[in-house]
């Protein structure tokens, strides 16, 4: 077993995403196999865009506290890649900062500003849920989307405040991500694609898309509106280093697809190949996909495509 260290900012862990990678690519389940290698290469395109800024929170009571200071998450890594987190945040009290009560004004501008707001289970772990409600609908309301990752910590919200956190977030969440074992906890059925009609079928429920990732076996996606269709992918076949980032960086390319309306089977390709490029690298960080494995991963599904078709 390997033992990383990671220093993570401190402060709320939203994600302000316009995309790290712009997507132009004409693969989509009726297309796929038709198009030739070349037309991949031609008629798509890949760049890669830096995030500009980052804004940090912290209550005037806990500055120059243990909670004013980086994060240090260790990341334990097995033989097969996979990881999990280990931080003093695991302990608690929890909420860390629940002297936050209001939005700082820079804050609250950023989010009228962004395009999508990305954030995940870990938050109710940091900001007290009316805070974390208050930023949600503050980006919703300027016309962000909103996407929500339930995460590790869905084995958490099962009861209680933690459990109202959940639902209120799912609510109003445009997409909703999970992995297949968190579509269990969540719904508390077993099949991915019933758990993810389930969350679609939520009343009052304003999410559009329902993402759940099946490692070895790809991904799928179920989408609301004008009716329920099932989109599956399967996954990209690559040596797998760990798998530190791949969840944020196959939300990274669903964020993208959501925000540019690209086709709902070519933005799943997409993150399965992002998730997959991850892979291929040790740690997260600068070491997440880049675009070139990306658009060579895409590259080798269009002729394989071709090939068999």
């Amino acid at each position: 077993m390997q033992l990383k260290s990671v220093p993570l900012p401190t402060g709320p862990l939203f994600l302000w995403c316009s995309g790290r990678l712009s997507l132009a690519l004409p693969i989509n389940a009726s297309t796929c196999r038709n198009m030739p290698h070349h037309d991949l290469q031609r008629c798509g395109g890949l760049q890669e865009e830096r995030i500009a800024a980052t804004t940090r929170i912290m209550p005037a009571a806990l500055s120059g506290t243990e909670l004013d200071r980086t994060l240090l998450c260790f990341v334990l890594v097995d033989k097969e890649g996979k990881h999990a987190f280990c931080s003093r945040y695991d302990f608690g009290p929890w909420p860390l900062l629940g002297g936050v009560s209001t939005l700082p004004p820079c804050v609250a501008q950023v989010l009228c500003s962004t395009a999508a707001v990305f954030t995940n289970g870990f938050v109710f772990d940091e900001l007290p849920l009316e805070l974390v409600k208050q930023a949600i609908l503050t980006a919703s309301n300027a016309g962000a989307a909103v996407l929500f990752d339930p995460g590790p910590r869905a084995f958490t919200m099962k009861s209680g405040s933690r459990r109202a956190a959940l639902d209120m977030l799912i609510s109003l969440s445009d997409v909703v991500l999970m992995t297949e074992e968190e579509a269990v906890e969540v719904t508390g059925l077993a099949d991915p694609q019933a758990a993810a009609e389930a969350v679609l079928a939520r009343p009052n429920c304003k999410t559009e898309w329902c993402v759940v990732k099946l490692g070895g076996d790809g991904a799928l996606l179920v989408t609301k509106s004008p009716q329920i269709e099932v989109h599956r992918a399967g996954a990209f076949k690559v040596d797998v280093r760990d798998t530190v980032g791949c969840g944020d960086s196959f939300a990274a390319a669903i964020v993208l697809g959501y925000t540019r309306t690209h086709d709902v089977h070519a933005t799943l390709l997409l993150a399965n190949a992002v998730g997959a490029a991850t892979a291929m690298g040790r740690g997260a960080g600068t070491n997440v996909a880049d675009a070139q494995t990306i658009h060579e991963l895409l590259q080798q599904a269009a002729v394989a495509c071709n090939s068999n078709g």
